[in-house]
C-alpha cells in the first residue's frame, strides 16, 4: 500500500484496521505517511457511534496530502465563503471535520448507554467474545442501558462452541445464524454475499437491539440449509461496517470541493 501511495501520490489515503493495529502498526504507518508528506490523522471509531447495534471498534489513519492541506488551510483562512461561516457556527476546524459529519459529535447521536452485540472478527474458528462498549458506558454513566448484539465474528458460524464462557451470537438468536439477518447487522444490503442473488436489495436499516421484537423489514435470524452459510458469515465476520467510513469519505470530498471553488471560481 504504501508503494503504492508513493508512485501515484493521492491526495488522500484512508486505511482500515483492527482496533489492536494502534498498538502493532500504527507508529509505523504514521510515520511512513509522514515521511512520503502527508498530513496524517488517526482515529478509533466504533460501529455504535454510527448506529449499528454493535460495537466493533475501528482504526482508521487519514492521510492529505500537505499540498492538498496546505490549500485546503489557505483557502479557508483567506475566504469567508458560506462555507468558512459555517465552520465558525459550527466551531468545526478542518481536522474536526473528519470525524463530524453535519456539525455533530458522533457520540452525540448515542442517547444511553449500550450493551452491543459481539463484534465480528476474524480470529480461531468456533470462538465468539461478547463485547460491550465500555466507553460508551462510561460516556453516559448513570442512564439506561441496552442491550446490543455481540459484533458479528469471522469465527461465528459454529454455533456450538463457546469462548471463554461467554456463549456465541448463535446462542443469542437461538440457532444458526442466518447470513442474511447478519448483513443486516454489518450495514450490507440484502444479498451482498449470496452467489445466487445477482442485484442486492437496498439495506433497509439497522435491526433491533438483543432483547426486543424484531422490526418488520428484518429476515429471520436464524436458518437451516442455506448454501454456502459457513463461508458467508466469515466474510461478514472480516467486514468492516460501510457507515464507519464514510464520514471520511465525506469530508474528504467537501475538502476537495471547497478547494476547486475557491482556487478555479
Amino acid at each position: 500500500m504504501l508503494r503504492v501511495i508513493s508512485e501515484f501520490r493521492p491526495r488522500y489515503v484512508l486505511a482500515e484496521n483492527v482496533r489492536g493495529a494502534v498498538n502493532l502498526a500504527l507508529d509505523t504507518v504514521y510515520s511512513n505517511l509522514v515521511n512520503e508528506g502527508y498530513k496524517v490523522y488517526p482515529y478509533v471509531i466504533s460501529a455504535s457511534a454510527v448506529g449499528a447495534p454493535h460495537q466493533r471498534e475501528r482504526l482508521f489513519v487519514v492521510g492529505v496530502r500537505e499540498d492538498v492541506h496546505r490549500q485546503y488551510t489557505e483557502a479557508m483562512e483567506n475566504t469567508h465563503s458560506e462555507l468558512r461561516q459555517e465552520r465558525d457556527y459550527k466551531g468545526t476546524s478542518a481536522e474536526e471535520g473528519l470525524i463530524r459529519n453535519d456539525g455533530k459529535s458522533r457520540m452525540d447521536q448515542l442517547p444511553n448507554a449500550v450493551k452491543f452485540w459481539p463484534t465480528p472478527r476474524a480470529q480461531e474458528p468456533g470462538k465468539t467474545t461478547e463485547g460491550y462498549g465500555r466507553g460508551l458506558q462510561e460516556l453516559v454513566e448513570g442512564k439506561e442501558q441496552r442491550k446490543l448484539w455481540p459484533t458479528p465474528r469471522q469465527f461465528m458460524y459454529k454455533d456450538s462452541i463457546t469462548d471463554r464462557n461467554k456463549g456465541n451470537i448463535g446462542e443469542k438468536v437461538g440457532g444458526q445464524l442466518n447470513p442474511d439477518w447478519v448483513e443486516q447487522l454489518m450495514n450490507f444490503p440484502e444479498g451482498w454475499t449470496d452467489l445466487e442473488v445477482d442485484t442486492p436489495r437496498p439495506w433497509p436499516g439497522w435491526p433491533a437491539l438483543m432483547g426486543e421484537s424484531q422490526y418488520p423489514y428484518e429476515p429471520p435470524r436464524t436458518t437451516s440449509g442455506c448454501k454456502n452459510r459457513a463461508k458467508r458469515l466469515k466474510c461478514l465476520g472480516n467486514a468492516v461496517v460501510p457507515a464507519q467510513a464514510r464520514p471520511f469519505f465525506e469530508a474528504m470530498a467537501q475538502i476537495h470541493n471547497f478547494i476547486i471553488c475557491e482556487c478555479f471560481t
